[in-house]
């Protein structure tokens, strides 16, 4: 009877795991997750950018700013590019926000990879 009892308490409990209202806490907190990443991320790399621009000449800091406005333009038009299959659904703010956190990790290692040696003390 114990058994019975369990096996039928983990399928209801499971059963409420699954209803639409504890999905959208999965979702929320997921999308809460892939936010606090991206704001993380976003965070890096402007110190990055700022500590490259430092240490670049006037000429350079100005070409730099040029690359830096366009690869904003295309990230964001990428990742919208990447998200739309997901239009409407709860899954795409969540998937643009791991696009953009992607993209935003390799521009900082293009930044090293460029401006690496500059960085050095």
């Amino acid at each position: 009877m114990n058994i019975a009892r369990t096996t039928l308490c983990l399928l209801l409990a499971s059963a409420a795991l699954h209803t639409p209202a504890a999905a959208e806490q999965s979702q929320q907190a997921l999308r809460q997750t892939a936010d606090t990443e991206f704001r993380k991320v976003g965070a890096e790399l402007n110190e990055l950018y700022g500590a490259v621009l430092a240490r670049l000449d006037a000429t350079e800091a100005t070409l730099l700013r040029a690359a830096q406005r366009a690869w904003l333009g295309y990230r964001d038009a990428n990742c919208e590019a990447e998200t739309g299959q997901y239009e409407g659904g709860s899954m795409q703010p969540m998937v643009r926000l791991g696009c953009l956190t992607h993209q935003s990790r390799q521009r900082m290692e293009e930044l090293h990879r460029i401006y690496g040696p500059r960085l050095q003390p």
